[in-house]
């Protein structure tokens, strides 16, 4: 809710209700925003640069895996701009505050950078499925074919499994390269009992799933498969052999999760705590605008069409798949919205006395403004009929509430939330 301007008790017939200056943040996803593959989009360091200028506190948001320093270092290089670690947020970040499992024996599949990451948040006793595998042959016999065997000097992540002990979780912190010896080694674990040790007929161990994306942008032209496939295919394996009806029990990370947008909240709020009001900018439709939309008021959706999203899509978009606002490019929303010079446009609602319909009108546009970001550049003047000119007073009698943007007609009478909004968004945010 917002405080508004102290009034007098007799309010004057003319009045301007004031919102307070909201301090801006913004959650930046990666890939599809800034890079496709290894290739930089097109104005996106300069994006980045501006908000840093403007002090416009950030955090980039990945479902992806691995060390966020390595991420890092990977995404300065592309887009030729400095991304500091301690402001990349990988699927599996949040896991740093994670303490009551982080002494529990874990099975980790996904790559060995993800495997590392975890291992510096404190879970020293976490394994890599990789290194079970290498020292247990017979767990995965297909992946021992065609003369291959086991490689006792690999780069072993972890210390070496022990055969008498059962996993006590799961955690899946990304694409795994094999991922038949993974739905192996994974479904074992879940369906061995910590305590008996033995096998059971249903889940027994507890998942942790840090990437429900199902495609990402990449080099091809088309989207790519990715983490959420993979969950789809153990999901269906697990319901075979159980000869189960009921889906895997599992604990989502990563977006669209508001498990991850508190987090990175919490992050933002380090750099300035007075944050009111972010704006998460991504390409997807199922990850990054739905885990805006359901995450709280506090964030706001941006799609850019930069990624696996075009413009057909996003139209054809519904419910909390319908972004707050669209862009072409990061670099756009930077610099027509985010970074745009506070020019502040009036919305006039010119209302008459003793008018109920003007009162419930006036509150929902205070909702619609707030809904679509709006509140740092847009002000609201009450204007009442009785203090007009008789021919203006005469040509709005009629049809109060009057809604005008600059002068502009938007809309009049008994207007819902809905058709407010859509009115105003087409009026002031970018189609």
């Amino acid at each position: 809710s917002y405080s508004f301007c102290t009034l007098l008790a007799n309010p004057p017939p003319t009045m301007r209700r004031v919102f307070p200056r909201l301090q801006k943040a913004a959650i930046l996803d990666i890939d599809g925003v800034f890079i496709r593959g290894k290739v930089n989009i097109e104005g996106s360091g300069a994006a980045l640069k501006k908000l840093t200028s403007k002090g416009i506190p950030w955090v980039m948001l990945t479902n992806g895996s691995g060390t966020e320093t390595r991420k890092a270092e990977s995404v300065s290089k592309i887009i030729g701009c400095e991304v500091p670690a301690e402001k990349v947020i990988v699927s599996h970040t949040p896991l740093r505050e994670m303490e009551d499992l982080k002494e529990k024996r874990i099975l980790i599949s996904g790559t060995k950078t993800g495997v590392d990451a975890i291992r510096s948040y404190g879970f020293r006793n976490a394994v890599w499925s990789e290194d079970h595998m290498h020292e247990f042959p017979k767990d995965t016999p297909h992946k021992w074919r065609a003369g291959r065997v086991p490689d006792a000097n690999r780069d072993s992540s972890l210390s070496k499994p022990c055969p008498d002990t059962p996993f006590s979780a799961v955690f899946v912190v990304g694409e795994p390269m094999d991922w038949h010896s993974e739905l192996q080694v994974i479904t074992d674990a879940l369906l061995t009992d910590p305590e008996t040790k033995n096998r059971s007929p249903s889940q027994t161990v507890p998942l942790y799933w840090f990437n429900d994306d199902i495609l990402f942008a990449g080099d091809h032209p088309h989207p790519r498969l990715a983490g959420g496939a993979f969950f789809e295919c153990i999901n269906a394996v697990y319901k075979a052999i159980t000869e189960s009806k009921t889906d895997l029990k599992v604990s989502r990370y990563g977006k669209p999760h508001p498990v991850q947008y508190e987090f990175a909240l919490r992050e933002l709020r380090k750099q300035n705590p007075s944050i009111s009001e972010v704006y998460c900018v991504g390409d997807n439709l199922l990850s990054d605008v739905r885990g805006a939309n359901k995450s709280g008021d506090i964030f706001k959706s941006v799609l850019v069409l930069s990624g696996v999203t075009d413009a057909k899509r996003c139209k054809e978009a519904k419910g909390e798949l319908v972004p707050s606002m669209t862009f072409p490019t990061i670099s756009s929303f930077v610099d027509e919205y985010l970074c745009k010079d506070p020019t502040n446009r009036t919305i006039t609602v010119f209302t008459g006395p003793n008018c109920p319909l003007c009162e419930e009108g006036i509150s929902s546009l205070e909702d619609v403004v707030h809904d679509l970001g709006l509140s740092s550049t847009l002000d609201i003047n009450i204007q009442s009929i009785s203090d007009l000119p008789e021919e203006e007073s005469n040509k709005h009698r009629l049809r109060i509430p009057v809604f005008t943007l600059d002068g502009k007609e938007l809309c009049y009478g008994k207007v819902s939330p809905g058709d407010l909004k859509f009115q105003l968004q087409k009026a002031v945010c970018p189609e």
